[in-house]
């Protein structure tokens, strides 16, 4: 797992997936090679591939939060909106200041169409994280929303500022 991980951040992507379907092969329930795999498959685009890696991580330890959020953002991706709240509000409930629950959970209210709701996430997302990129693009996204342009550009230049790979 830990050969995996290094060959995943070295940006082997695929050299790691078979490094974590071997462990698989061996032991199907592991937690972290299930949760690793299941982030490399949605890193490369293939949330619903990930989902059910996410679901066995989660069988055999129901409280790990890391594991929940990665399921909640794979859920997210994949429209399924109402069950990623679910798990992003487990986690939020047990971690408040949890900045990716907070963020991703935000994108799905904005999704359900509740701005006002998911500019109150962003907001606090920002003030545990303030140079988080993704937060800043998400508020420009949700004030663009709520026709709040200058705000909107505000937290766009910000996120290029922080992020200047991520300009799109």
């Amino acid at each position: 797992d830990n050969r995996g991980l290094y060959l995943f951040k070295a940006g082997r992507i695929e050299e790691a997936m078979a490094d974590y379907r071997s462990a698989l092969a061996t032991n199907p329930a592991y937690l972290n090679a299930n949760n690793n795999l299941g982030h490399a498959l949605s890193e490369l685009g293939q949330p619903a591939a990930a989902v059910p890696l996410y679901r066995t991580a989660l069988a055999g330890k129901p409280t790990h939060l890391e594991v929940r959020n990665n399921l909640a953002n794979a859920l997210s991706d994949v429209g399924q909106l109402a069950e990623a709240m679910k798990h992003y509000e487990y986690v939020l409930a047990r971690k408040p200041e949890h900045v990716n629950a907070l963020n991703g959970s935000a994108v799905v209210l904005a999704m359900q169409n509740k701005p006002a709701e998911a500019k109150a996430r962003l907001e606090q997302s920002l003030r545990i994280a303030p140079d988080n990129a993704s937060a800043h693009n998400n508020l420009g996204n949700v004030c663009s929303m709520m026709g709040q342009r200058d705000e909107a550009l505000v937290h766009y230049r910000r996120a290029i500022e922080l992020n200047p790979k991520d300009a799109h």
